[in-house]
Order: C-alpha cells, then sequence, then structure tokens
C-alpha cells in the first residue's frame, strides 16, 4: 500500500503560504542572522573593562552636575 506524498508538507519544509505567514509576522525572529558568541579570556576581560569605564563615566557625569548645581545656588546667593 503506496501513500501518496502530494499536499503533505513534512515539518522541515514550508510551504509558500508558511513563506507568506511569516513575512507578515510583525514579530522579529531572534535567532534568524544572529552570529554565534564565544567568549574568551579577552572578551570577558574587554567587557569588564566596558563596564568599568561606564561605571567612571557615569560617576563624572553625577559630580559634574552636582558641581552645576552647587555653582547655581552659590550665584543666586551672591546675586540676591
Amino acid at each position: 500500500m503506496s501513500e501518496s506524498s502530494e499536499g503533505v508538507t513534512p515539518p522541515y519544509q514550508t510551504s509558500a503560504k508558511a513563506d507568506k505567514k511569516q513575512e507578515t509576522n510583525s514579530e522579529p525572529c531572534i535567532l534568524v542572522g544572529m552570529p554565534k558568541i564565544v567568549e574568551t579570556p579577552q572578551s570577558v576581560q574587554a567587557e569588564i573593562d566596558k563596564a568599568k569605564f561606564t561605571q567612571e563615566k557615569l560617576s563624572r557625569i553625577v559630580e559634574a552636575k552636582r558641581r552645576i548645581k552647587t555653582l547655581k545656588r552659590g550665584q543666586l546667593e551672591n546675586s540676591g
């Protein structure tokens, strides 16, 4: 007994209808086109350095804003 495979799409194949449905889907597919990420000691250290730099940069910005606020307060007190 031989079964006809016409009209039956195996799960690993896609039909034109399924492709069209996927194209109109508004949710992005995260796995498509994502590069494989390999962690090496150098890449881990680079991430640590980047995080430290970002933290230092943020602390400098906060300190600068604090100084500006202090200067403005001093100018208002001197002018009034």
